[in-house]
């Protein structure tokens, strides 16, 4: 049970039922709402497994509702590997060098979730830096580390988890991009989730969206954390040759007669952050689909800022 002010944002544990009917601010006449005219006692007010919005806040209070189950937000911890990060302050990154965005990007959108987070950098490709820097993250209820997760010389993320006690439950998933994507658990009495997001910003941005953000509303208490897929009309085409369902960033919008149209975004691949910082969806190619051309609709995923409130978005890169 939580006060109201901590109520905010988390997930309903138990339905709330009002215990008397709200009373009128004034005597019965013209313009006086009556007594029980809007919630009657015993009418449910709030569903168990809804987050508490600013509106059910004040609903809660206004019934005398001080106190409310809730659901615990699961504690995150991020970090990234790899020789070649830097620090973003760092000025001009030297050949083969990149500024650490994983990390970053991946806790922002775990604290825009309204999940405590920490961030803990990022670790060499060392087995014994990694494995500290892994007992540290292991203190949380989720553990997210971007990179080391394929199949290069410098890959250890996986032999070191399976040496702390993860037990490893996929090692591969087949979507594009981000087929390099781990999840495992450790823990009996408190099970803790690993993930192990590929090291190109957006297959990690694409799998913790697709993949970790259900698994994060299911632990605070969201009945049925899938994200809705709405069909959107294409304005350009989209392509994907091969056996992997494709993400592809896009822009939603809504027509004037109110439908929802997509204009994919130009993306030179699985490193290009530029592109996925401009979408508010992914538009959902199936497998071997070839071409599907403009006009044609598929699924899309919303991110952030879907939809558009009308149609004629343009790249600000062209």
């Amino acid at each position: 049970m939580v006060g109201l002010a901590a109520a905010r944002g988390r997930v309903l544990r138990e339905a709330v039922f009002a215990d008397r009917d709200l009373p009128p601010f004034d005597r019965a006449g013209d313009r006086i709402t009556a007594r029980g005219a809007e919630v009657r006692a015993g009418t449910k007010l709030l569903e168990a497994g809804g987050r508490v919005s600013a509106a059910a806040l004040g609903l809660l209070a206004t019934v005398g509702k001080v106190e409310v189950a809730v659901g615990r937000r699961p504690r995150v911890a991020v970090f990234s590997t790899g020789d070649e990060l830097r620090h973003p302050r760092t000025a001009t990154p030297r050949p083969a060098q990149i500024r650490d965005a994983n990390s970053h990007m991946i806790a922002a959108r775990c604290r825009g979730l309204g999940l405590p987070t920490r961030r803990l950098g990022f670790a060499p490709d060392d087995p014994q830096k990694l494995a500290e820097t892994i007992a540290s993250g292991l203190q949380s209820d989720v553990l997210f580390i971007s990179g080391g997760v394929s199949m290069g010389r410098y890959d250890y993320v996986e032999p070191v988890l399976e040496a702390a006690g993860v037990r490893l439950l996929v090692t591969a998933v087949a979507i594009r991009p981000g087929k390099p994507f781990v999840f495992g658990i450790t823990g009996e009495s408190r099970p803790i989730l690993v993930f192990g997001l590929p090291g190109n910003p957006v297959s990690a941005l694409t799998t913790f969206e697709v993949l970790a953000r259900p698994a994060l509303e299911k632990m605070e208490g969201i009945p049925d954390p899938r994200s809705p897929r709405p069909s959107v009309r294409l304005l350009a085409p989209v392509t994907q040759h091969g056996p992997r369902r494709a993400f592809l960033p896009a822009r939603v919008g809504i027509s004037e007669n109110g439908e929802l149209t997509a204009q994919p975004i130009r993306s030179q691949g699985s490193g290009d952050i530029a592109a996925v910082a401009l979408a508010n969806a992914f538009v959902i190619v199936p497998e071997n689909a070839g071409t599907i051309p403009a006009g044609e609709s598929v699924a899309a995923h919303p991110l952030p800022g879907f939809p558009d409130a009308g149609p004629g978005w343009h790249d600000p890169r062209r």
